[in-house]
């Protein structure tokens, strides 16, 4: 074997299945990174994994472009197909404002769903996720927080939501959200 592929066999190795989606990402990877957003794919695989276990209704606050979105739907589309119930203004938070420039991402949010195909599995909540907390029914079997990165919303998103959280259930939030929750990694 020539040093050239064994130090790429090497690399390889390291990466594990991460060197199949990257180098060879299946066609739903490809349709996800073509959303904007901040949102890895180590994440957003991390995202699909626990959708595809949820016993109940996915609830994500936050969804700017839909990026975790379309990880969500077809994750869940993996298993028992729940729905995602996707809730955001859709006019950014406090520093996305110089991106939008009293803008919004709603018809962009709309078109990459039907561009991911998993329009018909997301119920859009328009709103903040305060304003819009009583349309949300439990049991939640899976509740993503990544609306507003303030402090305050935060805890508010977590103390309207998690009640309505399935016993078994899951609540996920990135792990940027550290800086403001306490004890947050």
């Amino acid at each position: 074997m020539s040093d050239d592929r064994r130090l790429f066999k090497g690399f390889r190795d390291r990466l594990g299945g991460f060197y199949d989606l990257w180098l060879k990402p299946p066609k739903m990877h490809k349709d996800i990174l073509l959303v904007d957003g901040w949102l890895t794919i180590d994440e957003g695989m991390a995202l699909h994994d626990l959708a595809s276990r949820s016993e109940h209704p996915i609830v994500e606050i936050g969804s700017w472009m839909g990026r975790s979105t379309i990880f969500l739907a077809k994750g869940s589309a993996k298993g028992e197909g729940q729905p995602i119930h996707a809730i955001d203004t859709f006019n950014g938070s406090s520093e996305h404002q110089n991106i939008l420039r009293g803008g919004t991402t709603y018809h962009m949010f709309v078109q990459n769903l039907r561009r991911g195909n998993v329009h018909d599995q997301v119920i859009v909540h328009r709103g903040s996720s305060n304003d819009v907390v009583d349309e949300i029914e439990g049991p939640i079997g899976l509740l993503f927080i990544d609306g507003s990165h303030e402090y305050e919303q935060v805890l508010r998103d977590f103390q309207n939501y998690a009640p309505k959280v399935a016993d078994g259930g899951i609540m996920a939030r990135l792990s940027h959200l550290g800086r403001c929750l306490p004890g947050g990694r």
